[in-house]
């Protein structure tokens, strides 16, 4: 199966057979790759380039995507539930800053330190995801949905979560300052539940109309929000 250039048609790379699920593409050089809709469920991308290419509405269930380059990559409606982007350390961990991601499926992904800044999650579902010490300064994350979301020590500085639903969501020690908050959900799906943003930094993050109730912020830094 070849994958060509989006654009010239150009062959990046032929893969044996006719599917590429659980296909072996690592550190092969698929930038600007027209992925469209393929499915890449269980596909190893590991350290591969996939700079500015079209992975829009493609399946990439529990891929593997650690050191992978996505700079500026249309994932726009792609699934990614499960997918392993993420890694200890920031070295080793995907970069997807400037990406296009909305209404992207997250569901369960590990983007721990995977670097998302300025990428497009408008309305993408982060559920469970674990995006510890993730960077995703200035992303656009309007209404995402975000229940039991990993964010503690995450950068979100100026993060645009306008109408996020981010009920029993932890956002220990992250930084959300100048962050947009304006209308998020920081209720819980339950009762007795809450969600947990102790020792954040929320330093002239805007909050109107934010949901609050039951939340745990202790030691968190409002200075002018």
């Amino acid at each position: 199966m070849d994958i060509r250039h989006k654009l010239t048609g150009e062959t990046l790379a032929s893969v044996p057979g006719d599917s590429l699920r659980e296909a072996d593409l690592r550190e092969l050089d698929l930038s600007e790759a027209d992925l469209a809709g393929a499915d890449l469920t269980g596909a190893r991308l590991d350290d591969t380039d996939l700079i500015d290419a079209d992975l829009r509405e493609a399946r990439l269930e529990t891929a593997v995507l650690r050191g992978a380059r996505l700079l500026r990559a249309d994932l726009a409606r792609a699934s990614l539930r499960r997918a392993r982007l993420g890694a200890p350390n920031r070295s080793r961990a995907a970069i997807l800053a400037g990406a296009h991601l909305a209404e992207a499926d997250l569901s369960g992904a590990d983007l721990r330190n995977v670097e998302l800044r300025g990428a497009d999650l408008r309305e993408a579902c982060l559920n469970r995801v674990d995006a510890r010490c993730a960077d995703l300064r200035e992303a656009d994350l309007f209404r995402v949905v975000a229940h039991h979301a990993l964010f503690i020590e995450a950068d979100l500085r100026e993060a645009n979560l306008r109408e996020a639903d981010l009920r029993d969501s932890h956002f220990n020690d992250a930084d959300l300052s100048r962050a947009d908050l304006s209308g998020a959900d920081l209720t819980s799906l339950h009762p007795e539940g809450f969600t947990v943003i102790n020792l954040a930094n929320c330093e002239r993050a805007i909050c109107a109309g934010a949901k609050m109730r039951n939340l745990s912020a202790e030691h968190v830094n409002f200075r002018f929000a």
